[in-house]
């Protein structure tokens, strides 16, 4: 079997169904035609600076239930890192954003097998993912004017009917038309742009034919004197002999002959007005200079990805989601994420901080870690370590009780170690020399009357 073998010879006959209705009374059929705007490098340099950034995103089967996200190991993320025989990943996304900026619509046929469980329950399987180039493609309702299918038209004569649920359809502008992208007629409108392109187009033929006008006719050479035909053509040629022998650049002419230069004011295209022309392409695909050039900043980048690369990836996520999964599987959660690597746009001290984070909380590795930063892992490093100045918020009430608790008994046992017995009291007065009288509360008047009467004593 062919790769495309699913493309059938084009045998449909007249049928009972009729074209989709649209509210705007356009025919719901997409055809390619009219100026092609992406022969202009302007134009291919910033699809193609959208294409590489988004080739860097990572397509994974996921289920998130809560705040719980579990990649699912199945038939469907292997689809997605080897989409058919003939792509990589990376070719298949570069591919899908070219064609959504060529067509303003992009499909992509999920190609799958019906199998039986145990329980004789049936359940897709999916072989691939090939995305498709037709020529036309035409909008139907069936006879109960329930589920749209649509009729794509291909080179040789190939054609594809297939129900529009079990398609991947990605769609750029999508505006007046019901069922694709772009205009009313549901194709790319250029008008606007193609004005500025046949500006930017008009000044570089200009230029171009400076360069030629400064190679042509410099100057005339007059003869003041009457020559024949072969004559004329034997004194232009010793003429050139001189001009081309010469290296001083001045050239000695006798009576006869006088030469006349040709003054030329050539003005170049004002660098100005190119740039100008330039950014108002690239203004309109959402791409910033510095991207183009490879200057951009952190901040310029991460522009460029909220304005640009996010919505595109948002679109690839709802659309593979709606496609790949039944309504049951989608409430259970499972959807596909194309993951995009944000620490491209993170500055190195942004990365140091998120490093910190993530690596005290033991939510990365040693090793994903040093990736961060470029650096080769080793083994052994896939540990996770975690500072313990954090705490689970499951067990933080917890752990401040038990907490308190020993404190609490600490200050018990404390009390309890300054505590003596009598006999122990008596024993440490023994060895000081005191006895039990010395330590009993006197009344203040008897001791000073006591106090004044051992002075008298003394006196005597």
């Amino acid at each position: 079997m062919g790769l495309f073998s699913f493309l059938k010879p084009n045998q449909y006959k007249k049928q009972n169904d009729q074209i989709a209705y649209t509210q705007t009374g356009a025919t719901p059929s997409f055809s390619k035609f009219g100026d092609n705007v992406y022969e202009s490098d302007e134009v291919q340099i910033s699809i193609n600076a959208i294409a590489r950034e988004l080739i860097k995103c990572d397509p994974c089967h996921v289920r998130i239930k809560g705040q719980s996200r579990q990649l699912v190991d199945g038939n469907i993320n292997h689809l997605l890192h080897n989409p058919n025989p003939i792509m990589t990943t990376s070719d298949f996304i570069e591919k899908m954003i070219w064609l959504l900026y060529i067509n303003y619509n992009c499909y992509i046929y999920p190609m799958y097998e019906v199998q039986e469980d145990k329980e004789g329950r049936l359940y897709k399987t999916y072989t691939g993912f090939y995305i498709l180039n037709p020529y036309e493609v035409t909008y139907y309702e069936d006879n109960e004017k329930t589920p749209i299918y649509v009729k794509m038209k291909f080179s040789r004569d190939r054609v594809l009917q297939i129900r529009y649920n079990q398609l991947i359809h990605l769609r750029l502008n999508y505006s007046v038309n019901e069922f694709e992208g772009g205009n009313r007629y549901g194709k790319p409108d250029n008008k606007a742009l193609l004005k500025t392109l046949k500006i930017s187009h008009v000044l570089l033929e200009n230029v171009g034919k400076s360069i030629e006008t400064s190679y042509s006719v410099n100057g005339i050479v007059k003869y003041n004197t009457m020559l024949a035909g072969e004559k004329v053509e034997k004194a232009i040629n010793e003429f050139n002999a001189q001009l081309k022998n010469s290296e001083s650049g001045i050239l000695g002419l006798d009576m006869k002959a006088e030469y006349t230069p040709i003054t030329r004011n050539l003005q170049a295209v004002n660098n100005d007005t190119i740039k100008y022309l330039d950014q108002k392409v690239f203004r309109k695909y959402g791409v910033p200079i510095g991207i183009i050039d490879g200057t951009a900043k952190p901040e310029e980048r991460r522009a460029f990805y909220e304005t640009t690369l996010e919505p595109l990836i948002k679109k690839m996520n709802e659309a593979f989601t709606k496609t790949l999964f039944s309504p049951q599987q989608i409430n259970g959660g499972n959807c596909i994420r194309f993951y995009y690597d944000m620490l491209e746009t993170m500055s190195e001290e942004a990365k140091q901080v998120r490093a910190q984070i993530l690596g005290d909380r033991g939510a990365l590795t040693n090793n994903q870690l040093l990736e961060m930063f470029g650096l080769p892992p080793y083994e052994g490093g896939d540990v996770r370590l975690m500072s313990l100045n954090y705490v689970n918020i499951e067990i933080a009430n917890q752990y401040q009780l038990n907490n308190a608790g020993a404190k609490t008994e600490q200050n018990t046992e404390k009390e309890e170690t300054n505590t003596y017995s009598k006999e122990e009291i008596l024993k440490m007065l023994e060895n000081s020399g005191l006895s039990i009288d010395d330590l009993k509360d006197e009344n203040p008047d008897e001791k000073q009357e006591n106090t004044e009467e051992k002075e008298g004593e003394d006196d005597a």
